[in-house]
């Protein structure tokens, strides 16, 4: 698998609204430690909010540890 690459358990999933929120305080995380700009993170953030599926959340945090 390659990054942004969906992982294959989760293609086809729909995420819950507690995923989004797992996903969203990731972010959150990442530009406290540097990671991303606070720009990066609004449309990061409006994206996951957008998202209906598994893989869009993990497309969205690929290139983060």
């Amino acid at each position: 698998m390659t990054a942004g690459e969906p992982r294959a358990e989760h293609a086809g999933i729909r995420c819950s609204d507690a995923e989004r929120e797992t996903a969203a305080t990731a972010l959150h995380a990442a530009v406290g430690d540097g990671r991303l700009s606070l720009a990066e993170v609004e449309e990061r953030t409006a994206t996951i909010y957008a998202a209906r599926f598994r893989h869009e959340l993990d497309t969205i945090l690929a290139d983060l540890p």
